[in-house]
C-alpha cells in the first residue's frame, strides 16, 4: 500500500499504518526522518519561482549580450559628467558625436562602394578573359567545354596603360613573350591555343588532330550552308554558346 504524504483523515488507513501520520494544521502529515513532507509543496513551489526568475535574468542578459562592458562603463561616466558641463561643453559634445556619426556613415558607404566596385571588376576581368580565350579556342576548331579552364589557367588581367587587358603568364608568372619570328610582344590567346593544339596532352580536344576526327564545321569559314561566325561581335552566353556548337566532340563521339 503507497502512503500519501498528506491526507484529510485517517478513516482510509489502516490501524497499524496509522502511527506513521503526525497532526499537523488540520491534517495528518506523513511522517519521514530528516523530511517536513508538508512543507515540500512550498519548496517546489520556490523552486519554480527561482528557475522562472534566472529564465527572466537570462532573457534579459541576452539583450546586452553584444554590449561592450568597458564601453558601457564609458558612456555612464560620461552621462554623470555631462551633469556638470557648461552650455557651451554640452554643444561642442553634440557636435563631436554628430561628426562621429558621419564618419562612421562615410567609411561605411565607402567600403560598400569598394566592395561593389571589387565585385564589377572580377565580373569584367573574368568576361575579358573569357571572351578572348572562347573566340582562339573556336577558331582552332577546340573544345571549348575541355579547353576553357586550362587557358583560363594561364592567363591574367593586366592594367596596360590604364587599360585592362587580358595577358597569356610563363612558368614565372610573368607575361609570356610570343614565340614568333615575325612579330615582338605579348604572346596572344590564339598563339597559346595554337601551341596547345600540337600538345600530346591537348590535341585529342581538337578536330582534325588525329584525336577527335574531322566533319566539324569551321568557326572562321563557312560550311554546311552555315555563315561564318565573327567571334569579335559576341558577347557573354551568346559567344559562349555559338563556341559549343562550333566544338567538336571530345575523341569523336
Amino acid at each position: 500500500m503507497v502512503l500519501k504524504p498528506i491526507i484529510e483523515e485517517l478513516d482510509g488507513i489502516p490501524e497499524p499504518l496509522r502511527e506513521h501520520y503526525i497532526e499537523r494544521g488540520g491534517k495528518f502529515v506523513l511522517a519521514v526522518e530528516g523530511v517536513e513532507v508538508d512543507r515540500v509543496p512550498g519548496l517546489k513551489a520556490s523552486v519554480r519561482t527561482e528557475r522562472e526568475r534566472a529564465d527572466e535574468a537570462e532573457r534579459k542578459l541576452k539583450e546586452f549580450a553584444e554590449l561592450d562592458p568597458e564601453k558601457a562603463r564609458e558612456a555612464l561616466e560620461k552621462v554623470e559628467a555631462m551633469a556638470t558641463w557648461t552650455p557651451e561643453e554640452k554643444v561642442r559634445e553634440q557636435i563631436e558625436a554628430r561628426e562621429k556619426s558621419l564618419k562612421a556613415k562615410w567609411q561605411k558607404d565607402v567600403d560598400d562602394r569598394d566592395a561593389a566596385l571589387k565585385s564589377r571588376t572580377d565580373q569584367l576581368v573574368e568576361e575579358l578573359i573569357e571572351k578572348q580565350a572562347i573566340a582562339a579556342i573556336a577558331k582552332s576548331k577546340g573544345n571549348v567545354d575541355l579547353l576553357l579552364p586550362h587557358v583560363k589557367r594561364w592567363a591574367k588581367v593586366v592594367d596596360d596603360g590604364g587599360r585592362l587587358v587580358p595577358r597569356i603568364l610563363d612558368d614565372t608568372g610573368g607575361i609570356r613573350e610570343t614565340s614568333d619570328p615575325k612579330r615582338s610582344g605579348p604572346m596572344g590567346f590564339d598563339e597559346l591555343v595554337e601551341e596547345m593544339r600540337s600538345n600530346e596532352t591537348f590535341m585529342a580536344a581538337f578536330s582534325g588532330t588525329g584525336g577527335t576526327g574531322g566533319g566539324s564545321q569551321n568557326p572562321g569559314g563557312k560550311s554546311g550552308g552555315r555563315s561564318a561566325i565573327d567571334w569579335d561581335t559576341l558577347q557573354g552566353a551568346d559567344l559562349l554558346e555559338a563556341a559549343r556548337r562550333a566544338s567538336p566532340p571530345p575523341n569523336g563521339r
